[in-house]
């Protein structure tokens, strides 16, 4: 808590000092204030229960939001600083009244209720309370030449986010490490080591924790741009190690998994009128495969054996291709588009062929209604054991999309289907678990405001429900948002 009180006084006191302006040079310094407000209300319904009229409703309504404010700043030439915070929750989730001194122990001794807060928690109890964000020193033009780096926590993303993202819709993704890299014209390099999990010498009941459940990502990209005139698209190409120090036990079976992601990322945006006069087609296709292995300490494929190596063998794929057309100020977008992630049909070999998903940005990947999360379909997934199936996921999509006067007005229908990639998992079949349309709409106030709303809708089928008279009602998502930046 003392580290949180000492980090909110500093970027108080430098949000304190930087003029309306947001921008003040000092001696050869210059600090910039950015800050950003997203609140949006949500209804969901029968995410729970796939019932309309069960004995007990699911559908519900809150306000989620996320706050961040942050400074960067320029401390020489070639060394910069970023420090950003957090807090992220949804409306309501606090007592109206801040101390518990106000309530007191049924309306008695209120004093010794004052270090609480207005639900009697404790200081720092609360998940959505304000944090460290991103917090880095960046060294750029190290020694003259074209090498950077960074160190601290960040974000990292990595293309669209499919094996790395931040999660920019919900609450964002950091890693705590080092990255660092070469960038020319064309291309550049860099590579990375981030500490996702660290254990303490002890843990909060004071008991010595001897596991070392140390967790590492680590890895290097190269990217290659072809530059506009071409019109070619961009490159990327990529290998991610995952390393876990903890040697795991029955009841967390993940054994100590090495797994190597390596992949690659093609791709060409559309975004402006000329783009689209110049060349009609866009695309993103990215395809990676993992190897690696995990010690089977929780007899994961059932043979007995607690001492065996599971072989990692998972693929995914991701490709769309669009066709923009212009007309007047408005571009028009038809696409169509194919997610794979590999199924396994057998779990009781040594082999985990299915997909292990590491920290993917979530949100719209399989629909706007984000009912199948990053390791649907996937048997093993880093942090757990076992999810119950692992019949993967295959999701086909067809859309249409709506730019107006650059981003003024956006608008944008998706269709959806979703299956099992393995139609079978030890001999037990695995039906098609539905489609869903989703449609939405984007409005740029201001340079400073944009407000969005989105309706999806789930229809199951037989994978989710389990077929026969049990509930198949559409699950539903409803929400509208604003999003307000100062950059």
């Amino acid at each position: 808590m003392h580290r949180k009180l000492l980090l909110a006084v500093l970027v108080v006191g430098m949000v304190a000092s930087v003029p309306l302006a947001r921008a003040a040079d000092a001696g050869d310094q210059k600090w910039q204030v950015s800050a950003e407000v997203r609140s949006r209300w949500e209804r969901l319904e029968n995410y729970l229960d796939l019932n309309d009229n069960g004995s007990t409703q699911d559908a519900f309504t809150f306000m989620p939001y996320r706050f961040r404010v942050g400074v960067d700043g320029q401390l020489a030439d070639d060394v910069s600083v970023k420090i950003q915070v957090q807090n992220w929750g949804s409306w309501g989730n606090q007592d109206p009244q801040q101390s518990f001194a106000t309530n007191g122990f049924f309306g008695f001794f209120g004093p010794v209720g004052q270090n609480l807060d207005g639900d009697s928690a404790l200081p720092g109890a609360r998940k959505s309370e304000t944090s460290l964000y991103q917090g880095y020193v960046a060294l750029n033009k190290i020694g003259g030449s074209d090498f950077w780096a960074k160190v601290g926590r960040m974000e990292s993303p990595l293309g669209t986010g499919l094996i790395i993202g931040n999660e920019e819709f919900y609450n964002g993704t950091v890693f705590d490490g080092i990255k660092a890299g070469y960038d020319e014209k064309d291309w550049s390099v860099h590579a990375f080591y981030f500490r996702t999990s660290q254990t303490e010498p002890i843990d909060s009941s004071l008991t010595v924790d001897a596991a070392h459940d140390n967790h590492v990502l680590d890895g290097g990209v190269f990217s290659l741009k072809t530059g506009e005139e071409e019109g070619w698209g961009d490159v990327d190409v990529y290998g991610i190690g995952f390393q876990d120090g903890f040697t795991g036990d029955v009841f967390d079976p993940i054994g100590a998994p090495h797994l190597w992601t390596f992949g690659a990322h093609w791709w060409r945006a559309v975004k402006t009128k000329k783009d689209a006069d110049d060349f009609p087609l866009d695309w993103n296709i990215e395809g990676a495969m993992q190897t690696g292995d995990v010690t089977d300490v929780g007899d994961f494929n059932g043979d007995g054996d607690f001492t065996d190596k599971l072989d990692f063998g998972g693929t995914i794929i991701d490709g769309s291709v669009g066709w923009n057309f212009a007309m007047g100020d408005t571009i028009h977008r038809v696409s169509g588009g194919i997610i794979y992630k590999s199924g396994d049909d057998n779990v009781t070999d040594k082999n985990i062929d299915s997909w292990v998903a590491l920290f993917p940005s979530n949100h719209g990947r399989y629909g706007n209604a984000d009912f199948f999360g990053a390791n649907i379909g996937s048997g093993y997934f880093i942090g757990s054991g076992p999810s119950g199936f692992s019949s993967g996921l295959t999701a086909y999509n067809v859309a249409y999309d709506l730019n107006y006067d650059n981003g003024e007005h956006m608008f944008g229908g998706r269709y959806w289907k979703f299956q099992p990639t393995e139609d079978k998992v030890d001999s037990v079949k695995i039906e098609d678990f539905g489609t869903e349309w989703d449609l939405w709409y984007q409005y740029r106030y201001s340079e400073n405001v944009s407000l969005y709303a989105n309706y999806s809708n789930l229809s199951p089928d037989d994978g989710l429900t389990g077929g026969g008279s049990n509930p198949n009602d559409s699950v539903t998502r409803f929400y509208a948002g604003l999003r307000v930046f100062l950059k």
